[in-house]
């Protein structure tokens, strides 16, 4: 693993926890000061519908990341507004402005830590149990991914999925066993054992201006063996 890519999945998991903005409806986290644990996640399901708030059965809330603590200069902001997907009242709006300025990976989106923050890093949960996720997305055309932090990867080459937006609302449905890595790190099975958060972000190459964004999401579900 290159320099470069540790400074950059650093960065991305310090945003998850970031403390330089208050706690609201927008970017409030759990803070718990507990010794992190791997207690397996139960009758999850539902992880949002963006109804009423940010808060998930977790016991954090979802939130706007970007790339400041790598030294990035991108924007994101998170916003509940009505015309969900599916027939329903509400979605979660993300919009914002991803710029490489003088950070080659430039990065925005939203983050869910899974477990309690603890010195700036989420602790890991095992949501092993569950054989995959399901969400509902739309935006403006561009190529996004959802990445999932775990700790049985040790170079930070986590597990992803790429997947683009239309104008449309459209549901993504995926096992886990179907989350891709990047061709620089070690490549690990999916364990689901010890996953600390997931995130919505861009999907695109290091040095290059993503520019505005517009993404919608909504209905995020876990879904068990027996319902893939």
């Amino acid at each position: 693993m290159t320099h470069d890519h540790h400074i950059h999945a650093l960065a991305a998991i310090a945003a998850l926890a970031g403390c330089n903005t208050k706690p609201t409806m927008e970017t409030a986290v759990s803070t718990t000061d507990t010794t992190p644990s791997t207690t397996p996640a139960e009758h999850i399901g539902l992880v949002s519908d963006f109804e009423k708030d940010l808060h998930t059965p977790f016991g954090t809330d979802w939130r706007a990341v970007n790339d400041k603590a790598g030294g990035g200069v991108s924007t994101a902001d998170t916003e509940i507004v009505a015309g969900g997907a599916n027939g329903s009242g509400h979605a979660l709006h993300v919009h914002g402005k991803i710029i490489v300025g003088d950070y080659l990976f430039p990065m925005g989106g939203i983050g869910l830590p899974l477990g309690p923050v603890k010195d700036h890093i989420p602790s890991p949960i095992d949501i092993s149990k569950y054989a995959g996720i399901e969400f509902w997305v739309k935006g403006d055309g561009k190529r996004y991914m959802l990445r999932v932090s775990d700790e049985d990867v040790k170079d930070f080459n986590f597990h992803h999925y790429p997947f683009t937006t239309t104008g449309d609302w459209q549901l993504v449905r995926l096992k886990f066993s179907e989350l891709k890595q990047f061709d620089w790190g070690q490549r690990v099975g999916w364990t689901g054992h010890a996953v600390s958060a997931f995130m919505f972000t861009n999907y695109s190459p290091p040095g290059e201006d993503f520019g505005p964004f517009e993404l919608y999401i909504d209905e995020i579900s876990l879904f068990e063996a027996d319902h893939a």
